[in-house]
């Protein structure tokens, strides 16, 4: 899509949001026998809403596929006019969904529950907070405060509905406390920063080399000379123990670090950015702990491997107001918003 078609979609998009939040009734509150409308920006926040909220209300999440990169997407029309519809939104802030964030602030009605708050991100800090094990917690604990007051005739559902998620959800605190002992201080590559809150919490150490590569990584740059020889030498030496491979975004770098990895029986953990098809949150993160506690156990890891596509990054700003996204472009977004993910 040229520059200019790229304004005019997005200058439709938001006259479209305000016609529908003109609409609106000055309360916010639904209407009368009418059930509470919650919009996500992508499916695993949808997923949250759905626990909770049950059939007290229509949830809806603007992005279901996992081909689709929230950091570059585009909303249509039709997107802007679910947001403006609805009454609740969920996004997960940090500048990853800033088009959303656009979106909702144009909507003085709409009731924002946003992740990276929550949590009490910065500007700058690293905005993959799915994989930080308190953030869906939290985003269940506001949704049902919100649910609770705006509906406080079914305020015993939706607390128990959320006790009932949450106890499913310390399946992963659980999984994560279980491996501390064995993961505690072990150095590992991470390819990009992906993964970097889980990599805190089960006490696994990245070093200044290996922090900057993945940044680079994420920025579509090349690491630094003495950097990317230092990483060689640590890989050859087994000082870095794991890859932690995200298998959305690669380069020729990262190919010849796995490479040597696999010469030196230095195991590969591949993990995603986005929630795969078929899998509920809980059962993405699962799997990939498991997958982890095997290589922990003293297994040989997987065989790495970068989907389809897989980009060799782009540029962030890391901004609450939104990314930079210089060198990636969607020359076509249709309603089912089927783009091929590029991050």
């Amino acid at each position: 899509m040229n520059k200019f078609l790229k304004i005019i979609s997005v200058v439709a998009a938001f006259a479209l949001l305000l016609v529908g939040c003109s609409s609106k009734t000055n309360s916010g509150a639904t209407n009368s026998g009418s059930k509470t409308k919650i919009v996500t920006s992508v499916n695993f926040y949808a997923e949250v809403a759905k626990s909770i909220a049950g059939d007290k209300a229509d949830v809806s999440s603007i992005i279901t596929s996992t081909s689709v990169d929230p950091h570059d997407f585009e909303p249509t029309a039709q997107d802007a006019k679910t947001v403006a519809d609805s009454n609740i939104a969920i996004l997960n802030g940090g500048g990853y969904d800033s088009w959303f964030e656009k979106l909702t602030a144009n909507s003085k009605d709409i009731k924002k529950i946003d992740g990276a708050k929550l949590l009490g991100l910065k500007d700058g800090d690293n905005e993959h907070i799915w994989y930080n094990p308190e953030v869906m917690s939290k985003v269940a604990d506001e949704l049902t405060k919100v649910l609770s007051e705006k509906d406080s005739a079914n305020k015993n559902f939706y607390e128990k509905n959320r006790d009932n998620y949450k106890k499913e959800l310390s399946k992963i605190t659980d999984k994560i406390n279980s491996l501390k002992d064995k993961a505690n201080g072990k150095s590992v590559l991470t390819t990009e920063p992906v993964f970097e809150y889980a990599v805190e919490s089960l006490g696994l150490k990245t070093t200044d080399q290996v922090k900057k590569l993945a940044q680079a990584t994420e920025e579509g740059n090349d690491p630094a000379p003495q950097d990317l020889k230092t990483i060689q030498e640590q890989i050859k030496s087994k000082q870095i123990s794991l890859i932690i491979n995200n298998v959305q975004t690669t380069n020729k770098t990262i190919e010849g670090l796995i490479t040597l990895a696999e010469q030196n029986k230095v195991p590969v953990l591949n993990v995603t950015e986005t929630q795969p098809d078929g899998k509920t949150y809980i059962e993405w993160m699962l799997d990939q702990y498991n997958k982890l506690e095997e290589i922990l156990n003293g297994g040989s890891g997987e065989k790495a491997y970068h989907v389809e596509g897989a980009s060799e990054g782009h540029s962030h700003d890391h901004s609450h107001e939104g990314h930079s996204h210089e060198g990636h472009s969607h020359d076509d977004h249709d309603h089912d918003h089927e783009k091929e993910h590029k991050h």
